[in-house]
């Protein structure tokens, strides 16, 4: 009887693994950067999008409904025993990414939200884009 139970639970363990999504699958899609600073200031809207290792930041400018790239690089995410990791590793094209090139950390990643911040000073909330 006990070889039962513990097969079975090692059964749910298994299968409870397999069906949690990595940090990089909850990664992967569109982001909204939320304005935490000058908040009253109107501002374009900066879009994150995260795509089999490369980030692809846009731009809609105010008043406008356009969507623009403005710069491409390559990232990656791993996790330091601590905390995930992400760090934007190279500038594909674009505009300047000097400020976001940095090791960071990811807080609170989930489905719909995120934060990230880096040894730069960058601090960025996002939300994702359905």
């Amino acid at each position: 009887m006990k070889a039962k139970v513990i097969v079975f639970v090692i059964s749910t363990l298994i299968v409870m693994a397999s069906c949690t999504k990595s940090k990089e699958a909850k990664l992967e899609g569109k982001w909204k950067k939320i304005e935490v600073t000058n908040v009253g200031t109107p501002q374009p809207t900066t879009f994150w999008e995260f795509k089999s290792g490369e980030l692809i930041i846009s731009q809609t400018a105010i008043n406008d409904t356009m969507n623009v790239e403005v710069s491409r690089a390559k990232y990656n995410m791993g996790f330091n025993g601590e905390n995930y990791t992400l760090n934007i590793t190279q500038k594909i094209s674009g505009a300047d990414l000097n400020w976001v090139m940095a090791d960071g950390k990811v807080k609170q990643l989930n489905d719909e939200y995120f934060k990230w911040f880096n040894k730069n000073g960058f601090y960025g909330e996002f939300t994702r884009v359905k």
